[in-house]
């Protein structure tokens, strides 16, 4: 079917030109070592849209300019096919970077952030063997354990199975998102994406 074309910012001070099609069906391949490969462009975040993603077999990676001490956030949770949390995130860019796990963390956590890129912070987020795992511009800034969290409601959200995302009216750091697909593995799985509901 036809998509619809519509221009939106790459990142801020760029234009450029995407299709968005809510029937739009990706191959998306796991298990491999291969260079991994998505949308080149970020697509635009909507806020308080809910977005079909499966954080279970596809990284999300979210862009952002954002310096630390800028104080600027980044907010995304995650939600189950009936619309039931299934895990929440916030990054909080103050002169000490940190994050918060709602339901996990009693406190935030402070962690590093490496430089910037031709000023630039690709955050990437995966979800994998009981793991969430957060890289900013390829270096690991967060890998945290809610298989083995002492809280049972940790637990339980983040084992749910991921159906849909939503960047939060809060989150005011993050400009795009992309999936992140993998080339050359053995398993495949086919998912849509949309523009997102409500």
């Amino acid at each position: 079917s036809s998509g619809i074309n519509a221009e939106w910012p790459l990142r801020p001070g760029k234009k450029g030109t995407a299709t968005t099609d809510n029937s739009v069906t990706d191959t998306v391949t796991f298990g491999s070592t291969q260079p991994t490969e998505g949308p080149k462009d970020m697509i635009t975040v909507v806020r308080g849209s809910w977005i079909d993603f499966d954080l279970e077999g596809t990284p999300l990676e979210i862009g952002c300019i954002s310096p630390p001490g800028s104080g600027e956030q980044i907010r995304v949770r995650f939600l189950t096919h009936g619309g039931n949390p299934a895990g929440n995130l916030k990054i909080k860019l103050d002169a000490q970077a940190t994050y918060f796990i709602q339901g996990c963390t009693n406190k935030k956590e402070k962690f590093n952030m490496p430089s910037a890129i031709d000023g630039e912070y690709i955050w990437r987020i995966t979800k994998t063997d009981g793991r969430i795992i957060v890289e900013c511009n390829g270096t690991e800034v967060i890998n945290f354990s809610f298989a083995d969290s002492t809280k049972p409601a940790c637990r339980e959200m983040w084992s749910e199975d991921t159906a849909t995302l939503e960047f939060s009216e809060e989150d005011n750091a993050s400009y795009g998102y992309r999936w992140v697909r993998t080339r050359g593995g053995k398993n495949e799985r086919k998912r849509k994406r949309g523009k997102g509901k409500g």
